[in-house]
């Protein structure tokens, strides 16, 4: 099974960590900014509890893409 894994907060990092050390294949992250803009407010909101999932990728040489709010 090839696993593509969304996640931006300590838990989503520590849960894709556990994944990845128990043998799933996780091919692709998609990740958020730690501040991003939110339809219902001019100023950026902040993800309080964010982990920067593109560590892991790097660490596991898994692609990681940055999605930004439309």
């Amino acid at each position: 099974m090839r696993v593509v894994y969304f996640g931006a907060t300590n838990f989503s990092y520590e849960l894709a960590h556990y994944l990845l050390n128990n043998g799933i294949n996780i091919v692709h992250f998609f990740t958020i900014p730690k501040e991003f803009p939110i339809s219902y407010s001019e100023a950026k909101v902040v993800n309080s509890n964010f982990a920067d999932i593109k560590l892991l990728g790097d660490e596991y040489n898994i692609p990681c893409i940055e999605v930004e709010s439309v």
